[in-house]
């Protein structure tokens, strides 16, 4: 297996986990009680904005071919540590 398809394969199934994470979020903060609910429903967004951002992102790269894919590549590795800053950030919050 060549390097871009064991790289889509690998972040593929770190999107899936943290796609969990964010999925488990929403759950978790939607049994609350009150206004708790109202008060992160804007950071939920942006996380699922973020999360669909790394998905897409990932998606053009694994249709990238040559030098193209070099360049994608960084454009990916930036949106998933956005991702990934954003869900770690918002986790400690709620």
């Amino acid at each position: 297996m060549e390097e871009k398809q064991k790289f889509g394969v690998q972040m593929e199934e770190k999107l899936k986990d943290w796609k969990q994470k964010i999925d488990g979020a929403k759950q978790s903060v939607s049994q609350k009680e009150g206004d708790y609910l109202e008060k992160y429903a804007g950071d939920l967004e942006r996380l699922t904005e973020k999360y669909d951002a790394a998905r897409y992102s990932l998606t053009l790269l694994q249709k990238a071919s040559g030098g193209a894919w070099g360049e994608l590549k960084e454009g990916f590795d930036k949106a998933y540590d956005d991702m990934k800053k954003a869900v770690t950030k918002a986790f400690e919050r709620f």
